[in-house]
């Protein structure tokens, strides 16, 4: 028996292919060779005209709910708004008693300042209750429009008494003049336009006809008025300045001009 020895026969040689090399081959040939597309149209998602006039003829009455809902709010918000116009006054403040003698009742600003600010007093002054009480009794101001379509500007030269009750006017305006009947007093009364009107203790002057045929003008209590008056009221120094700027805002330019106008003036009477 022959026994052989394995190193005797041939080696065979085999090929080892990686198999990295097998993956890159096969997307190599699908990137070479394509797989042929099918014929088959795709789907278009896309809405044509016809298609959506025809989805808005099914919901023409929904369309036109949203649209009448829109103009609604729309209409509401824009009469609803009430504008507004400010008016702006500058003042320059300075404590005569800097430029005095210790001995006429001068003091020396450097120590004087460390514990009074007279910026500081003046924005007192003006905000305070008794300086628009002021304001309030002579501009009238007690006097207010019920609705915005009465004129604000319609009464000139309103003085309301300091103890006057709430009442209201309803004024009907002609050709040849005007009617006002108070409700509180029962009182008509008659005048051409420019004539001065009395109602108890309240009077005014209708300049001219107005653009609407009547209006009716709220008499509020004094505490309101002055509330309404600080509301719309702002006063502020400038940064290492003595300058002060007032500014009002109103529903009318020409009543805040004229508060802006009384207020300084009437600070001039408390200071001078």
């Amino acid at each position: 028996m022959t026994t052989r020895d394995p190193f005797d026969e041939p080696r065979r040689t085999r090929t080892a292919k990686p198999v990295l090399f097998e993956y890159v081959d096969e997307a190599r040939d699908e990137y070479l060779n394509p797989p042929p597309r099918s014929q088959e149209p795709e789907a278009d998602d896309t809405i044509g005209l016809p298609e959506l006039l025809a989805m808005l003829r099914r919901r023409i009455w929904l369309v036109l709910a949203c649209v009448v809902l829109g103009g609604a709010v729309g209409f509401y918000l824009y009469t609803g708004h009430v504008p507004s116009y400010p008016a702006t006054a500058t003042i320059a403040v300075e404590d005569p008693r800097s430029q005095m003698p210790a001995e006429a009742g001068g003091y020396d600003r450097y120590w004087y300042a460390g514990w009074i600010d007279p910026l500081q007093s003046t924005l007192e002054v003006m905000n305070s209750s008794a300086v628009l009480g002021r304001i309030v009794d002579q501009e009238g101001l007690r006097l207010v429009p019920a609705s915005l379509s009465a004129p604000a500007n319609a009464l000139a030269e309103v003085e309301v008494g300091e103890f006057a009750l709430p009442d209201s006017l309803n004024l009907s305006f002609s050709a040849t003049g005007v009617t006002v009947e108070s409700q509180r007093v029962g009182e008509t009364v008659e005048a051409q336009y420019g004539r001065r009107i009395e109602v108890g203790e309240i009077s005014f002057r209708v300049p001219e006809r107005p653009p609407v045929p009547d209006a009716t003008f709220v008499l509020i209590p004094r505490e309101v008025a002055i509330a309404q008056l600080a509301a719309g009221l702002g006063t502020e120094q400038r940064p290492e300045t003595n300058v002060i700027d007032v500014t009002y805002t109103a529903g009318d330019p020409g009543v805040a001009q004229r508060v802006v106008n009384r207020l300084v003036a009437t600070w001039q009477d408390y200071s001078s």
